[in-house]
């Protein structure tokens, strides 16, 4: 990874099964892929709707794919 700015973002990837987490990623293609580091791991990579800017944003991908993976939750 370069010097360039790096921008905190939530990581819902693993949202399921390890939970979001917050990081600091340089962002590129227009925003849609955010790469970080955890501690002196390699290079990870999160695309389109697997990170977020906010944390609104982040609990409501939780909460869809939540819903997802047990769509008789939804109730009715």
């Amino acid at each position: 990874m370069s010097n360039e700015m790096k921008t905190d973002v939530i990581v819902t990837k693993y949202a399921l099964s390890e939970g979001p987490f917050k990081v600091s990623a340089e962002l590129s293609f227009g925003g849609t892929m955010a790469s970080y580091r955890i501690g002196n791991s390699y290079t990870q990579t999160a695309h389109g709707k697997d990170f977020w800017l906010t944390e609104e944003e982040a609990l409501a991908d939780c909460e869809r794919r939540r819903q997802h993976q047990h769509p008789q939750n939804l109730g009715g």
